[in-house]
């Protein structure tokens, strides 16, 4: 525990953390502020010593007020305990609610951090509840419970056979004694179920609990060879374990066919999720995409493609800027090009709104083979303007291409056009106006950049031409189905 103090001639302010795993949460916070006659310099040991002669009383009596509030009359009034227990294969969890003779409820949760059968859960939310009821003095207490076995053991109608049963059985009976009356009973009430079922929350998801680390297991392994309890559970992670490697304390996954991936708690892997999906160099991927950059961009945790497909799905902007496709299923119509920058097609876009310098159009060029993707924003679109991106973006970075497809577009048909490509040896195919699909890539690849843009336009108005490389870049380090 820390103690931060501020003091000031006007002013004292002090706030209680408590630091976990290099994190440091907050307590208690309390801050006064010093009237004239109250003013006063000292050192901070002093000031802190009149803090808590101050204050420390007083909360210390409000405190013993609101508990007398609470307990009421226990030696008259009885207590009502509601109990449950959840057990999966993830670990156990017990839920409790512990309501007074005047109406006022303690809940409480608990994550067990050992592995237990559902009985055994239950058990662990009995003998829990009960000691919290004695922690408050109860003296009356009635018990409901879901599990019939369990009152019937309680009740002495059943024997229990089991080990750890027996055991349970013999803690909760010596705890049951020191209460003047009591009785357990097998029912749930719908009021109280939204609390005893904190339990099955509890252990549905063990990455969400703080403390909870699915990399823990398999460090041990690798620093002092420490297998799981469970025989089931330890054959399994024996199969798993030699996948991981620890690098200076750091767990890695072995890959197939790339770099070792860097293994992440669930903290970091939202960050990772956050930047990838909607960073500078985010392209609002769907689910399946994101997991596989991030993937690529060489990191791992075991849900990575549910939770890759849940923060896509729960992004406002890609809600609001997905397409919608009316049109039927169907055929692909592939156009196959034999290597990398032979076959490209090359369409407009536009227009789109006004840009810095009036530029409204782009100019787009898409490689057939490997899905590579040139884009230019421009004010207008003339045939100067396409043979210039041709010499700038394409021959002069891939070589000389055999074939561009295009539209019957003025720019791309013109005399200076055809001529340009003829001297350079390429083909200048156009799509007829009744088979449209001859130019599908570049329209997809259209739709790609522009839905993109979109994404980002809620924070980026007019600029999306300055955002044009990082939307490229996005696009090329994104994996495709198509290129693998």
């Amino acid at each position: 525990m820390f103690l931060y103090l501020t003091v000031i001639e006007a002013a004292v302010s002090v706030v209680l953390v408590k630091e976990k795993e290099g994190m440091q949460y907050p307590v208690y916070y309390i801050s006064k502020s010093l009237f004239p006659a109250e003013t006063r310099t000292a050192i901070k040991s002093q000031a802190l010593a009149d803090f808590v002669s101050d204050f420390c009383p007083a909360t210390h009596v409000e405190a013993e007020k609101g508990m007398l509030t609470l307990l009421g009359d226990q030696e008259s009034g009885t207590w009502t305990l509601y109990i449950d227990g959840a057990s999966n294969a993830r670990g156990a969890g017990v839920g409790m609610v512990l309501r007074s003779p005047k109406g006022d409820m303690v809940v409480q949760a608990v994550r067990c951090e050992f592995k237990a059968t559902n009985i055994e859960a239950e058990y662990e939310a009995f003998i829990l509840g009960m000691q919290m009821a004695q922690g408050l003095k109860v003296r009356n207490l009635r018990v409901y419970s879901d599990s019939l076995l369990e009152v019937n053991h309680v009740n002495n109608e059943y024997v229990a056979r089991d080990s750890n049963m027996i055991a349970d059985l013999k803690v909760a009976t010596e705890q049951k004694l020191k209460f003047r009356s009591f009785r357990i009973t097998q029912e749930r009430e719908a009021m109280h179920e939204q609390h005893v079922n904190r339990a099955g929350i509890l252990v549905s998801d063990e990455n969400q609990q703080m403390g909870s680390d699915w990399r823990k297991p398999y460090m041990e392994w690798l620093k002092d060879g420490k297998l799981p309890e469970d025989k089931k559970e330890s054959q399994s992670f024996r199969i798993k374990a030699p996948g991981f490697v620890l690098i200076d304390n750091v767990l890695f996954k072995r890959s197939l066919a790339g770099p070792y991936l860097r293994c992440l708690n669930k903290k970091e892997a939202n960050t990772v999720l956050q930047d990838v999906h909607s960073g500078e160099c985010g392209n609002h991927a769907g689910g399946r995409s994101l997991s596989n950059k991030i993937l690529r961009q060489g990191y791992f945790w075991p849900t990575m493609r549910a939770d890759a497909v849940n923060h896509a799905k729960h992004y406002d902007s890609c809600q609001k800027a997905a397409s919608a496709i009316h049109q039927p299923i169907e055929p692909m119509h592939p156009i196959i090009s034999p290597w990398p920058f032979m076959m490209w097609g090359m369409d407009i876009v536009g227009k789109l709104p006004r840009a810095p310098g009036n530029r409204v159009y782009m100019l787009v060029m898409t490689d057939y083979f490997s899905k590579w993707i040139e884009v230019e924003a421009m004010t207008e679109v003339k045939e100067a303007h396409v043979i210039s991106f041709i010499k700038r973006n394409i021959i002069s970075r891939f070589g000389i291409p055999s074939e561009i497809i295009c539209d019957n577009g003025s720019q791309f048909i013109s005399d200076n056009t055809e001529g340009f490509c003829s001297r350079w040896n390429i083909t200048l195919r156009k799509s007829a106006p009744y088979y449209p699909q001859t130019n599908g890539q570049a329209e997809s690849n259209n739709k790609i950049i522009v839905e993109n843009l979109r994404k980002r336009l809620e924070e980026l108005g007019g600029k999306w031409a300055n955002e044009l490389p990082l939307v490229l870049l996005s696009d090329r380090t994104t994996p495709k189905v198509a290129t693998g």
